[in-house]
């Protein structure tokens, strides 16, 4: 019988003399046996696989480094793209979360300082509302800004730097060209460059290189110019650097993020300018349905909320963010607005700081957005026409008009603990180390961020020929030592240093190590005044800024309360630095009223001690984001406060989600699934009808 059913495994028995005879009872219940133990085998394998086809289905982790973008659209961990939009369906979704840490090296890039750190060729300047206008004088065809000594770029062979820019002409009469270079100050040799030849007057222009560095041995630097046909035509002529924007130098190599993309690292300079490093702080995650438009659709809502011809909003409006890359289209449940729907939509669009761009009139429901769009606001253009019914509006990424559908949107908000906060929020290092949130616990791998340019007790530890090596005791808890992977990074001025070797320098003036909780700075004494302790926190204090960032010894974990999150078929995720229902306390006597820890964007919320929200009208937040007044408030009180972040102030972290898939995207996993099961089940029929055939 096992000799004619090989693929069934039962046991064979061998005869014991020519006649072939042997115990048929032993063999017959053998095989029995062994049936009895498959089947309990299969059995279990059937009901995981049964388990299987009744559980949701889920896609892979899918990661995300974008402020917004659509669910189920990132990549895999190893950077490559995935887009399950089609197959994400309704549903909680837990989201993990990565801290990032990113130093960029300009010093008075928003020309905060006039020109403090810059030379300027061939114009006369003047600064004011964050921007540098620069007014050619004639003396040359090309109106140029140049980094100077204090923001030399030190390079290093092999390591890839980002730099951005944005800047605008008033007259483009017989201009050539605006352009951003990165010169070698050794031979004035081309690093990268980006030109916009011919351009248009008033226009922005978002600027910006990715160059992998050559490893010449002289700092290389920054020129940002406009060029014209002649001397004369440039005179006069006024070019602008918006300092609001910024300069950025990102040393991508330095801050381990050497793979991302341009469009990746447009995200980390777009939200306004920053000097020094930042990290990640507390968060909220909103995602939205199809429908991007919440604003309150009351009878005569939208006419009231009307622009006027330079843009202008006559009353406000709600922002809504939006991804730029794609086209808002306008539908509604009501179409009635005089003869039809469609007659005086207005789009107005803002930058991300909230600045006017422009607005638009369309009767075709599809707007084209411009380049730096981040917001938009929607209204029905004021006529003479009565509006006599509620008006249902929808803006959807679209290229042709959809459907209605309401919006429904989710939040969750991931408030961290006090002690990360005060540390420098979640933060990344260079070898690939981060702060994570998973499962609504946070893991800190990264020691909270320390000064070091204003601290003292330093003593020398050794002398050498050219260097000598300062060491701070007690500073460092939970320190892990030099392992020599970028365990550790040490900002300094324009110095960015990993451990035991600098990321930004070619040569051995500045180098640091990390021991038994001890900090080591080996400095060339040609940088010192005096060949002291004294010479050496002299120049500490002169660098202006710095921060260390190490990996701890052993991780710390907190658990976290974090709010579930839903997201929705065809949805929108963002994410956004937030202040996410803080306690404070109201100071009557500053004038300020409720003083908050970062500059905000605008109120979302305030609720008093008994959760009862307080009326908008009744809140005025101060022009620079960083208090609000309550009327009728006293010294004392506390309030929760619920309001958005200037982006400047955080990274946007790494987002890694898994979606549960609609019942169309699980055909082929159940499909697959149910082929197993059959195969099971044929297996086990066949053991038991092939034994019982062999008894009869």
């Amino acid at each position: 019988m096992a000799k004619n059913t090989p693929y069934l495994d039962l046991y064979q028995k061998e005869s014991t003399d020519i006649n072939d005879t042997f115990n048929i009872t032993t063999i017959l219940n053998d095989n029995w046996d062994k049936i009895d133990t498959d089947s309990k085998t299969k059995d279990n394998r059937i009901t995981a696989i049964e388990d299987d086809l009744n559980a949701p289905q889920y896609t892979p982790p899918i990661y995300n480094t974008s402020s917004i973008f659509s669910v189920g659209v990132g990549t895999d961990e190893n950077g490559d793209s995935l887009d399950y939009s089609e197959s994400v369906e309704k549903g909680q979704v837990s989201v993990g979360m990565k801290g990032l840490t990113v130093s960029q090296l300009i010093q008075n890039g928003d020309f905060s300082n006039g020109t403090t750190g810059w030379f300027i060729n061939n114009g006369n300047t003047s600064t004011g509302n964050g921007l540098l206008q620069i007014t050619g004088d004639g003396a040359g065809a090309t109106i140029q800004l140049v980094s100077g000594n204090s923001n030399y770029l030190t390079n290093i062979n092999g390591n890839k730097v980002f730099v951005a820019c944005k800047v605008k002409i008033n007259d483009n009469t017989n201009c050539n060209f605006i352009r951003l270079r990165l010169l070698n100050n050794n031979d004035n040799s081309m690093l990268a460059q980006e030109v916009i030849s011919s351009p248009n007057a008033t226009e922005y222009y978002e600027l910006k290189v990715i160059a992998t560095l050559d490893g010449l041995s002289d700092d290389f630097r920054i020129i940002i110019d406009v060029n014209y046909v002649s001397d004369t035509d440039a005179n006069g002529k006024i070019f602008t650097i918006n300092g609001n924007y910024g300069v950025f130098a990102i040393p991508m190599t330095a801050n381990g993020i050497e793979d991302y993309t341009e469009e990746q690292m447009l995200e980390i300079v777009r939200g306004g300018y920053w000097e020094g490093t930042k990290s990640t702080i507390s968060t909220r995650i909103l995602t939205h349905n199809k429908n991007i438009n919440n604003d309150t659709q009351d009878n005569g809502n939208y006419i009231e909320k009307y622009y006027d011809s330079s843009g202008n909003a006559i009353s406000n409006n709600t922002y809504q963010m939006v991804e730029n890359k794609r086209l808002p289209v306008i539908s509604g449940k009501t179409i009635s607005i005089g003869s039809d729907f469609g007659i005086g939509e207005v789009i107005a669009e803002f930058d991300i700081n909230n600045n006017f761009i422009q607005r638009q009139v369309n009767t075709g429901g599809v707007f084209s957005l411009s380049q730096n769009t981040y917001y938009i606001n929607f209204c029905i253009k004021k006529d003479s026409s009565p509006l006599t019914q509620d008006i249902n509006v929808m803006i959807a990424y679209s290229d042709s008009i959809q459907s209605y559908v309401s919006h429904e949107n989710s939040k969750s908000y991931i408030q961290l603990p006090q002690e990360i906060i005060d540390g420098g929020g979640m933060k990344s290092l260079p070898n690939g180390t981060n702060d994570e949130v998973k499962d609504g616990v946070l893991t800190q791998n990264v020691g909270n961020k320390k000064d070091v340019h204003s601290q003292t007790g330093w003593v020398i530890n050794t002398t050498q020929t050219n260097t000598i090596t300062f060491r701070l005791e007690n500073y460092l808890t939970n320190a892990q030592d030099n392992l020599g992977n970028k365990n550790a990074i040490l900002s300094i001025g324009a110095y960015m240093l990993t451990m035991n070797g600098s990321l930004i320098s070619d040569d051995n003036d500045l180098e640091f190590s990390i021991s038994n909780n001890k900090l080591f700075i080996n400095i060339a004494k040609a940088k010192l005044s005096t060949e002291d302790v004294a010479g050496f926190e002299s120049w500490l204090q002169s660098q202006g800024s710095s921060s260390l960032n190490y990996q701890l010894a052993e991780p710390k974990t907190y658990d976290l309360d974090i709010t579930p999150l839903t997201v929705f078929e065809n949805g929108t995720m963002i994410v956004e630095p937030f202040l996410p229902g803080k306690a404070i306390t109201y100071d009557a006597t500053t004038g300020n009223g409720l003083d908050f820890p970062h500059s905000v964007t605008e109120i979302e919320k305030i609720e008093d001690i008994n959760g009862v929200k307080i009326l908008e009208d009744d809140i005025t937040l101060a022009e620079d984001g960083l208090s609000c007044t309550i009327t009728g408030a006293t010294d004392g009180e506390v309030y929760t406060v619920y309001a958005p972040i200037k982006p400047e102030n955080s990274t946007i972290p790494t987002t890694v989600a898994k979606y549960v898939m609609n019942s169309a995207a699980n055909d082929e996993q159940q499909n697959k699934s149910i082929c197993q099961l059959s195969d099971n089940v044929i297996s086990l029929q066949d053991q038991v009808a092939a034994l019982v055939l062999s008894n009869s």
